[in-house]
């Protein structure tokens, strides 16, 4: 289950698909996700 602030972070990056490649959105999506668990934000 997602936090709401999860959610809101996966919809924004969902709307904003600007970035060069979708490999980097993957990897950014990647290190934010577990910059969110190392900190508990989860």
């Amino acid at each position: 289950m997602l936090s709401p602030r999860h959610e809101g972070f996966i919809s924004y990056c969902s709307n904003h698909q600007q970035t060069p490649t979708y490999l980097q959105l993957n990897i950014h999506n990647n290190l934010t996700l577990r910059h969110y668990f190392r900190y508990g934000y989860a």
